[in-house]
C-alpha cells in the first residue's frame, strides 16, 4: 500500500493541494464489506472493507479501503470492528460510533437507537430486551455486508 499514491490521487480530486488541508475536505459517506475484492486508490489489492468518501468542496467521490481512510478518519474502522464483533456473537454490543452511524443513515429507527443506548451498558437484559438487541444487531450487520 502506497500512502504517497493515495494522497496523490486524493489531491487530484480535492480543492486544496496541501494534504493537511485536503484531507479535511473528505467525509465518510458509506461503508460496506464486499464479497468481491476491489482495488484501493493506493493500489492495494484485495480490499474487502470499502469506504465511500465525498469531497465537501468539489463533490468528487471515491471508494477506498478501510486501512487508507483511517489515515484521516478512524470512524469507519471502529464501525467495521464493532460489526465484526457482533458477527461473531450477536449478543455482544456495538459501540456508540456504530449506533450514531446507524441512526444517521437510517439503518435503525429512532426508537431502536434510544432503546440500544438505554441498554448499552447493562449486563443483565431480560429475554425480550436481548431479543430486540439481537434483532437490531442483525439489521446493522446486514447493512454493512456479509463476510
Amino acid at each position: 500500500m502506497s500512502e504517497y499514491k493515495l494522497t496523490t490521487e486524493l489531491l487530484k480530486l480535492s480543492q486544496s493541494q496541501k494534504w493537511d488541508e485536503a484531507k479535511l475536505e473528505w467525509e465518510l459517506t458509506d461503508i460496506e464489506r464486499v464479497e468481491e475484492a476491489e482495488e484501493c486508490l493506493c493500489g492495494h489489492y484485495p480490499i474487502l472493507e470499502i469506504c465511500s468518501i465525498k469531497n465537501s468542496k468539489t463533490n468528487n467521490e471515491s471508494r477506498v479501503g478501510n486501512c487508507c481512510v483511517k489515515k484521516f478518519n478512524n470512524k469507519s474502522d471502529k464501525i467495521f470492528r464493532s460489526v465484526a464483533k457482533i458477527r461473531k456473537d450477536v449478543e455482544k454490543s456495538v459501540n456508540t460510533e456504530t449506533l450514531e452511524w446507524s441512526i444517521k443513515n437510517k439503518w435503525i429507527s429512532d426508537w431502536e437507537y434510544k432503546f440500544y443506548i438505554d441498554i448499552l451498558r447493562k449486563r443483565n437484559l431480560s429475554i425480550k430486551q436481548l431479543e430486540k438487541k439481537k434483532s437490531i444487531n442483525k439489521k446493522i450487520e446486514n447493512k454493512v455486508g456479509k463476510k
